[in-house]
């Protein structure tokens, strides 16, 4: 079994993953299909090992990533095609998220992630231009006196702000809706279309590749209604 950073460790042999730092409890008997607990614990016992899985989760999606950028490098020839077939076989995901997994890695190589923020915070960062990035980043990195922000409100203030770069209120997310719950798409549309005018010309053929999934799925949305 070999340490691989972040608190997690795979096993090479069967590819469970358990935490470094924090193992399991011996009481605790883990196998490929199940969970079972030889006693009884308390609520904050059996909230902390939740926390360990999502630590775990959490450094696989950044694994994935990295392990697809890897072969993306190394293997050019094959990436196309067989290799991503692989990667599906092999991980059980579906091939847009393991695109985007890789999209946000090489957006944010090892050096330049964040500390304190999540996986999630990187992926909807990874999709802001690049000469803006730095920018959001700066304005919710946390802080001794400052936490994360939720994903969902990066995700609104993203989606929202048209100047610097600032984490919107709840007033200004609830302004957005109209009284069926449903934002007005038309102001989207046109910040998402002057977003892709403005980075289409430097994306890479993989980012376009994820772009075309994005696209389709609004597409059969747009047919079911």
């Amino acid at each position: 079994m070999g340490g691989m950073g972040m608190g997690v460790c795979i096993d090479a042999e069967n590819g469970s993953m358990t935490s470094i730092s924090t193992p399991l409890p011996g009481t605790i008997l883990p196998s490929n299909q199940s969970l079972i607990f030889s006693k009884e614990m308390t609520f904050d016992e059996w909230e902390e090992i939740g926390k360990r899985f999502g630590n775990g989760l959490e450094s696989l999606a950044w694994y994935i990533g990295d392990w697809l950028v890897f072969g993306e490098g190394s293997f050019k020839k094959r990436v196309s095609t067989e290799a991503y077939e692989a990667a599906i076989k092999a991980t059980g995901l579906a091939h847009k998220t393991l695109r985007n997994n890789a999209v946000v890695c090489r957006k944010f190589p090892p050096g330049k992630r964040v500390p304190g923020l999540s996986f999630g915070h990187h992926c909807e960062l990874a999709a802001i231009p690049d000469d803006e990035r730095e920018a959001w980043v700066s304005a919710i990195v946390p802080t001794s006196g400052r936490s994360a922000v939720p994903v969902a409100r990066l995700r609104d203030s993203i989606r929202l702000v048209t100047g610097d770069p600032r984490i919107v209120s709840d007033d200004e997310v609830e302004s957005q809706r109209t009284p069926s719950g449903i934002d007005n798409y038309g102001y989207h549309m046109v910040k998402l279309l002057a977003i892709l005018r403005k980075i289409m010309p430097s994306a890479s053929d993989d980012e376009r590749r994820v772009l075309r999934e994005d696209l389709r799925d609004l597409e059969r949305v747009l047919r079911s209604v």
